[in-house]
């Protein structure tokens, strides 16, 4: 139950990830928006295609505590329908890329995100969220999306970025013009 915690922090922390990029470091900012932007419509395009779910929770939890409390409300306001590919773990991918390709973010800072992103990740199965399948769909799935925006997109922006042009929205101009 205490794994509630992270898995509900997982909403707030990719909030607080993009102000800090919009703010300091719009390039990332664009990157990690891109990669939501097409990760997200994806899984949702799935679960609308093929609707699934899972039943692993228990009827009863064995203790009563502010965490099972917690876990309980988390439970009634998300539930086990259309979680394949996992959505928090599309987002873990998005926060944990854009943090490591950013040069505006503190080494220290993507290790202290990158690891409690994946404890986020871990969370979507200890809290009976997800099946590990779901978890593995949205780690392919995130792997797609990193590869069109970072590997695609971005080495094309950085072409053109390193060639002096001014991008802006995917357009670019030349920078003294």
């Amino acid at each position: 139950e205490y794994f509630v915690i992270p898995y509900d922090s997982w909403g707030i922390l990719l909030f607080i990830l993009g102000v800090f990029f919009i703010v300091k470091d719009p390039e990332s900012f664009r990157r990690y928006m891109w990669f939501i932007a097409i990760a997200s419509p994806t899984a949702t395009l799935f679960c609308f295609l093929v609707p699934n779910g899972q039943d692993l929770r228990p009827a009863e939890l064995p203790r009563q505590n502010i965490c099972t409390w917690i876990l309980q409300m988390t439970w009634a306001a998300d539930n086990n329908a259309n979680v394949f590919p996992s959505v928090h773990v599309l987002g873990v991918v998005a926060a944990i890329a854009a943090m490591w390709h950013s040069p505006k973010l503190k080494r220290v800072w993507q290790i202290v995100g990158t690891v409690w992103f994946v404890i986020i990740a871990a969370s979507t199965l200890l809290v009976k969220q997800h099946a590990f399948i779901d978890m593995v769909a949205g780690l392919l799935v995130g792997a797609i999306g990193y590869v069109i925006v970072y590997v695609i997109i971005g080495k094309k922006r950085d072409r053109l970025l390193a060639e002096g042009k001014r991008l802006r929205c995917g357009h670019y101009q030349n920078a003294h013009s």
